[in-house]
């Protein structure tokens, strides 16, 4: 997470932590992204508004969105191994500058 966050950012493109399902106890949320030590802004969707594709969805996930909240591209899952982490973000990256012309 930190390496995507970090490539993003320098090509001006902001990285958010976003949760679907943890609408019942709001601290524990809030608790769990400080723990992971990304330094990156948390929201957490009101019940009301989930979507139950987005709430059924594997997490962790990266979804691309733009700023009409379209989503253009999505990455679930992350992996215990390092080397499968690294490629997972390496590819995240590629589709994410693609998409956009970068």
């Amino acid at each position: 997470m930190n390496t995507i966050r970090d490539r993003l950012a320098g090509a001006g493109i902001n990285y958010y932590f976003v949760s679907f399902t943890f609408s019942k106890d709001r601290s524990k949320f809030f608790k769990y992204t400080d723990s992971l030590g990304i330094n990156a802004p948390a929201f957490l969707a009101p019940t009301k508004s989930q979507i139950e594709s987005l709430s059924m969805m594997v997490v962790p996930s990266h979804i691309l969105v733009d700023r009409n909240g379209i989503i253009l591209q999505k990455w679930p899952g992350t992996d215990s191994n390092k080397e499968v982490r690294d490629r997972m973000a390496d590819q995240v990256l590629i589709d994410t500058f693609h998409t956009l012309g970068l």
